[in-house]
């Protein structure tokens, strides 16, 4: 899994992503293994998702937290 927070990379999600769910955060673009990309997107209660074109994809917690350290401050 690949998580991406440039602008440019925020950019691109805001259009993957479409609408979000009420108080989720927009916090970058993920590509996972299997080629699908989207908005990576943080709920209030800390849990990640996945949205494209407001259709919410659960994701794995842990494969989010070890891509976050990978890609380091």
């Amino acid at each position: 899994m690949l998580i991406t927070t440039t602008t440019r990379a925020l950019s691109k999600a805001r259009h993957a992503g479409g609408t979000l769910p009420p108080g989720a955060r927009l916090v970058g673009l993920v590509e996972r293994t299997d080629g699908s990309v989207g908005a990576l997107c943080r709920l209030p209660n800390g849990r990640y998702i996945q949205v494209n074109d407001g259709v919410v994809r659960s994701i794995s917690q842990a494969a989010v937290g070890r891509a976050l350290l990978k890609r380091g401050p």
